[in-house]
């Protein structure tokens, strides 16, 4: 495997070493995933309209002041650069930024004030950290010109008020989403590899771009509900990887790093950067973590440091890094909320019937989505106390699934009932039920 150029990998012929190398690859690529940003390209200034330049004012609370007061809510404890506003030096660094990019009419629209911070901190202050000042600044100016066209393209800042496309089949078909924060306000990531029907209905989709890009305007907004709530600076996250119940094939990982490529570049790293605090990467398998072994040595030790790469789920570990049993999804163990699009699954024995059921309360809304994972059919009934409020037969052949809602009007008990009624073979089904606030 080679990389002669940033953000592009060459892979040789698909042989069993190939694999393993793209695994590899994979890592170092969720290494500036949404992290330390990605490389510059040239972009062509569009002149502004006649309103004007773009103009920045210097939000309240920043500068030394700022940090000394938001440092001063730990007293005692070292505090991460994250958790602090931009000291007096970054805010006329970010000044400079806007100077060169205030005639992009994008940046009227689709610039805010973290990130601008963003970009500086991990643009100037960290990839491009050893060059001449005025150098990097250039450098992080061409970065975020290409990232305002982007965020034109999609219409990024008014995408989470759009509805976009297939938006149930991707959360559906790609387990990821935030599941809770960690003791610290950070927001907990979870995903999983992209399914094989993800990847048949989507691959080469503006789709996929387009409700990736939801993912992280809505990763944004809830970091900056999370601020307000906290009177603190949080616009890193936790990143959880979970490798066990999709397994990382070469066609997956290769999917996941095409497919959110924007004009060569990488929409995470480039356009979304400096937001990774930490990454988990759970139940990985043998050859990911022998050889993130061997590439971890040659990694930058503050992106290294960010990485933990395992091949079981560690909770007691994780809990000392601030990822509690309440924080962490119910398949994991712990008590909050599975992401979005994670369905359990069942196998069936022969003529036999499985259920499951779940409390719920007045005024609560059950949602469910099942469908089969195996040949065959399964027979499903849905019951909210003794009284059946669906049926349905879901067919791997015929693609027929059974999915609906309801909306308590007593607290009682919702219940479901899988039949298989073959004689020789087992089925298996997908299956998620989940009971929120309406």
């Amino acid at each position: 495997v080679l990389r002669p150029w940033p953000n592009r990998w060459i892979f040789l012929r698909p042989t069993p070493q190939t694999f393993h190398c793209a695994l590899c690859c994979f890592v170092l690529q969720i290494s500036v995933k949404m992290s330390d940003g990605g490389g510059a390209k040239k972009e062509e200034v569009v002149p502004a309209t006649a309103e004007g330049p773009f103009e920045w004012k210097v939000p309240e609370g920043w500068g030394d002041a700022g940090r000394e007061a938001a440092k001063a809510k730990f007293p005692g404890e070292e505090i991460s650069n994250d958790y602090l506003p931009p000291s007096d030096e970054e805010v006329e660094l970010i000044k400079k930024l806007v100077d060169g990019v205030k005639d992009v009419p994008a940046a009227k629209t689709e610039l805010d004030d973290i990130t601008l911070l963003r970009f500086l901190r991990g643009f100037t202050l960290n990839q491009w950290a050893k060059l001449p000042r005025e150098e990097a600044l250039e450098k992080t100016v061409e970065v975020l010109k290409h990232a305002l066209k982007f965020y034109a393209h999609v219409g990024a800042s008014t995408i989470l008020s759009r509805e976009i496309p297939r938006s149930y089949e991707y959360h559906k078909y790609w387990v990821n989403g935030v599941v809770g924060t960690d003791t610290f306000g950070r927001q907990i990531y979870l995903v999983h590899p992209p399914g094989s029907r993800l990847i048949k209905q989507f691959k080469g989709t503006q789709d996929l771009l387009l409700n990736h890009v939801v993912d992280m305007e809505r990763l944004k907004a809830t970091k900056r509900a999370e601020e307000k709530k906290r009177g603190i600076m949080l616009y890193k996250h936790v990143l959880i990887l979970d490798g066990g119940e999709t397994s990382m094939t070469m066609e997956r990982l290769m999917f996941m790093k095409n497919a959110l490529d924007y004009e060569g570049v990488s929409i995470d790293s480039d356009f979304y950067p400096e937001m990774l605090y930490r990454a988990w990467i759970i139940n990985a398998p043998l050859a990911l973590r022998a050889l993130w072994k061997m590439a971890a040595p040659f990694l930058n030790p503050i992106t290294r440091a960010k990485f933990q790469v395992v091949g079981n789920v560690p909770l007691d570990k994780m809990a000392a890094d601030g990822l509690t049993l309440d924080n962490l999804p119910l398949y994991l163990g712990g008590n909050a909320p599975n992401p979005p699009g994670f369905h359990y699954r069942e196998t069936i024995k022969a003529g036999v019937t499985f259920e499951r059921s779940w409390k719920v309360k007045k005024g609560q809304k059950i949602f469910w989505d099942m469908e089969m994972k195996s040949s065959y059919y399964v027979d499903i009934k849905a019951f909210v106390g003794e009284t059946e409020i669906g049926a349905a037969r879901i067919d791997e052949e015929k693609g027929d699934m059974f999915t609906g809602s309801h909306v308590a009007d007593a607290d009682t008990e919702f219940r479901v009932t899988m039949h298989n009624d073959g004689r020789w073979h087992s089925r298996t089904v997908s299956y998620d039920v989940r009971v929120t606030d309406n």
